[in-house]
């Protein structure tokens, strides 16, 4: 007679951060233009970044937690390409703004690599989009300098 193992493993099922994690490569390749849909892929990645962030909870404990929290609040969707620099300065200071969210700030309004602020810390997300504001400033100060032509504004 021949024994069959049994599976010793038991199935845990599968973390938020796993469809996380599948739904950040899928959205690689929803990005393709030709093949693709770039604004589903975009889509996917968002929601793989909240989803990875979930950590080990269940899919269904991350995605109660995440409607009980106000998710997918389409109606209240954030612009941020059309934020000056200091309406981006006070937008950094709220705290119940996620990583997600610094993530699509720093991407949107400043053309930060997403990859990059994803391997970040909410506080370096910060750290980068302030020194980006900053940049942005710097050159906006240069530019009206350049315009005045080096004219003091008392003249």
């Amino acid at each position: 007679m021949i024994k069959q193992r049994s599976n010793k493993k038991k199935n845990k099922g599968i973390s938020a951060a796993d469809v996380g994690r599948y739904l950040k490569h899928l959205s690689v390749a929803m990005k393709d233009p030709i093949t693709g849909n770039p604004a589903m892929g975009e889509a996917l990645l968002n929601l793989a970044t909240i989803l990875a962030e979930a950590k080990l909870a269940s899919v269904s404990t991350a995605a109660e937690k995440f409607v009980d929290q106000g998710g997918f609040d389409f109606d209240d969707e954030i612009d941020f390409s059309g934020l000056s620099t200091e309406e981006v300065q006070k937008v950094l200071i709220n705290p119940a703004l996620t990583k997600a969210h610094l993530i699509i700030l720093g991407a949107e309004r400043f053309g930060i690599v997403r990859s990059r602020l994803e391997k970040l810390p909410r506080e370096e997300i910060i750290k980068a989009i302030t020194a980006a504001s900053q940049h942005e400033k710097s050159l906006d100060i240069i530019s009206e300098e350049a315009k005045r032509g080096g004219q003091s504004r008392s003249s």
